[in-house]
């Protein structure tokens, strides 16, 4: 009997603590250990105002304790306790270091800490980046918003591995590079920047993106339709037909092109054609206009250029052409040059004085029609 009731009690001893063993979770046999220490995984910036910061599990621990300063050696202060192994720590100041370091804890027992780790937060690079041609002698180059950015500086270089110079700061998601030169390569890259306490603080640049510029000839007579006061400058287009000008008070430069055809200036107030560079011109510039616009004390030319051109200019048209330089200019089927001239005009006394044979870089031929009759003269300006 006696040996039935031992057996009794040592199975009821063994189903208890076999229940206790079961019932109880790992956390209560663990509750008075210390845990390990806190192996960080990652420390980086995750936006332009956020640190992620991740570490490894510990043994032992039931929460983690993550703790932060300015500087490696400084004041700690704790931002967090999670039960998990990762925190992004956000509202941060964008280009300023922080310095982490995390520690496990189980109950009133505390781990060791883990070594410091420190990341900045800073804009995330530009995205789709794009470069693409636009017009004849343009580049359009796109992008997508940059989150916390003020804007982006935009760089240009004509090699990949060339001296980059900013050609455009902007607020906007997209920019048109003007005035390329057809056959030639251009390489770009962009970054975001956004101004903390007046300081610009920046972005990764992009990759290199880069576009050759294909030289476009236009086959079928084209206008430029010009607006009031516009000014337009035109590079290295090849023109097969006519090129007509419109529009009144506005400028347009043609620089390194080439006319097949004609050109037409038919603005009949204040539009100035100018023809510079390799420019050649097959046929002629014409001008067709029937306004006055000009007197002899004020000429208002309608080409200036400093190559030869054919200038025609009919009945009624008020206009004239300037040259630049020591070349000739046929002017109604009549050639010209700087020995022909009559009288030199000088801009500080605007004044017209006899030629003389002075020294002179820029001379004016022009006809124009007052009262019925055609007045022509040719003049020289020093």
């Amino acid at each position: 009997m006696k040996r039935s009731k031992r057996i009794i009690t040592f199975m009821s001893i063994f189903i208890l603590t076999l229940a206790m063993m079961i019932v109880l979770p790992d956390e209560v046999s663990a509750a008075t250990k210390t845990p390990g220490k806190v192996t960080l995984s990652s420390v980086a910036s995750s936006d332009y105002n956020a640190i992620k910061i991740s570490w490894k599990k510990s043994t032992n621990a039931k929460k983690y304790e993550v703790y932060r300063a300015t500087s490696k050696t400084g004041k700690y202060s704790k931002v967090v306790t999670t039960k998990y192994r990762t925190y992004t720590n956000k509202s941060l100041t964008t280009g300023k270091t922080y310095y982490y370091k995390v520690r496990a804890v189980n109950g009133s027992k505390k781990g060791k800490f883990s070594s410091v780790k420190a990341a900045t937060p800073s804009l995330k690079s530009v995205g789709a980046f794009k470069v693409e041609q636009g017009s004849y002698t343009s580049a359009a180059l796109t992008w997508n918003k940059v989150n916390g950015a003020n804007g982006y500086q935009l760089f240009r270089a004509s090699t990949k591995e060339g001296s980059y110079v900013r050609i455009k700061t902007t607020s906007d998601l997209s920019y048109t590079n003007k005035s390329l030169k057809p056959g030639k390569t251009y390489y770009y890259k962009v970054r975001a920047y956004r101004t903390v306490k007046g300081t610009k603080v920046y972005s990764k640049y992009t990759s290199v993106k880069s576009i050759s510029i294909e030289e476009r000839i236009l086959s079928e007579t084209h206008e430029f339709a010009l607006s009031e006061g516009q000014n337009e400058s035109i590079y290295g287009r090849i023109f097969e037909n006519d090129v007509i000008i419109s529009g009144d008070n506005a400028t347009i430069s043609f620089e390194n092109c080439h006319f097949k055809g004609n050109i037409i200036n038919n603005g009949s107030v204040g539009t100035i054609v100018i023809l510079t560079g390799d420019t050649k011109v097959d046929g002629k510039c014409i001008i067709q206009n029937d306004q006055q616009e000009a007197t002899l004390e004020t000429r208002l030319p309608k080409f200036i250029s400093d190559t030869f051109i054919n200038v025609e200019c009919g009945e009624n048209c008020y206009g004239s052409a300037i040259g630049i330089g020591d070349i000739k200019i046929v002017f109604n089927d009549k050639t010209y040059d700087m020995g022909d001239s009559e009288y030199a005009y000088y801009y500080e006394t605007d004044e017209l004085v006899p030629y003389d044979g002075h020294e002179a870089s820029v001379f004016s031929i022009a006809q124009w029609w007052e009262n019925g009759e055609k007045i022509f003269m040719i003049l020289c300006e020093e």
